[in-house]
């Protein structure tokens, strides 16, 4: 990858800044997620030269966007089952990251992941350095770190041999990207493990909350606030609630209906869905399917 100018990495921490995170996630939830025109008119605090810059760098915001994307869907994937369901809805994601609470923090480190390891810290991390002092700004570095460290630790080595005859004469190696949905297991991983931390005295510092706790290391997800129970809607929290949402009246986990509704009940519903079924293939190379209605049963958080 070609290095970028100065002004090119300046559009990308003004995109990757926090109040443009925001406006980032919403951006890659319409069809126009490519867009470079599109996201540049969701993100804030660009005017003038940065808003002109923003159109004609157009390589750069697409970039932004791929990255943003990729967290965005690991982010729904993995917190599909859970009272946060990572929404990427403007209102309710921008009061999550005013909060130094897990959720936050897997944002963060799921996003820094999805622009891979060396792009990450160049970009995510410029804006927080200038404020290194700052406590939600040291939380918030340590947490893009960890991202990153999610897809390097689960970089490998893939070889391929070259040769008459299958013999290995001469070896071509290279390092290769893990899937995507490792990184996000194993963040998820760290979300259930955070560590609660406050800062300290000298304001550089950040020390565990609680009595013999081992300090959290690089690769751990670290916050300060507890969250919310985000059992009901709340815009002030970030919270959409969860009445509605389809649960699984048989699971102890946190799918389970007796989590997921917080103790309100549920209430099951047959609902008509359609599927593709009697798929068959044609040559070459066409798949047709028809059309079959299904009767489902769900449960609902009431």
């Amino acid at each position: 990858m070609l290095p970028f100018s100065r002004t090119q990495l300046g559009l990308f921490f003004i995109l990757l800044c926090p109040a443009n995170i925001i406006g980032l996630w919403w951006a890659v939830g319409s069809p126009l997620v490519m867009d470079p025109n599109s996201i540049c008119r969701k993100t804030k605090r660009l005017a003038g030269k940065q808003a002109e810059l923003c159109q004609l760098e157009p390589e750069i915001v697409q970039e932004v966007a791929k990255g943003t994307k990729l967290g965005v869907r690991e982010c729904q994937y993995q917190f599909r089952f859970r009272r946060w369901n990572c929404t990427s809805h403007s209102k309710y994601f921008g009061k999550i990251l005013q909060q130094d609470i897990r959720e936050t923090a897997f944002v963060y480190a799921i996003t820094a992941a999805g622009f891979g390891y060396e792009k990450s810290q160049q970009f995510m991390d410029a804006k927080n350095k200038k404020g290194k002092n700052d406590i939600r700004a040291l939380i918030d570095l340590h947490n893009n770190e960890a991202g990153r460290l999610a897809v390097r630790s689960y970089m490998r080595t893939e070889c391929k041999c070259h040769g008459l005859s299958g013999s290995c004469t001469l070896r071509t190696c290279w390092r290769k990207m893990p899937h995507f949905r490792e990184v996000g297991d194993r963040l998820l991983e760290r979300f259930n493990g955070a560590f609660k931390v406050m800062g300290g005295n000298d304001g550089k510092t950040l020390i565990p909350v609680g009595d013999n706790i081992k300090p959290p290391d690089k690769q751990d997800l670290i916050y300060s606030a507890d969250s919310p129970d985000f059992c009901s809607a709340n815009r002030k929290t970030g919270s959409l609630g969860t009445r509605g949402r389809v649960c699984n009246s048989t699971a102890m986990d946190t799918s389970g209906c007796d989590l997921l509704c917080c103790g309100r009940g549920h209430r099951d519903e047959t609902v008509v869905l359609e599927e593709n079924c009697l798929c068959r293939f044609h040559w070459c190379c066409v798949v047709q399917c028809r059309k079959c209605s299904v009767r489902q049963e769900l449960s609902l958080c009431i």
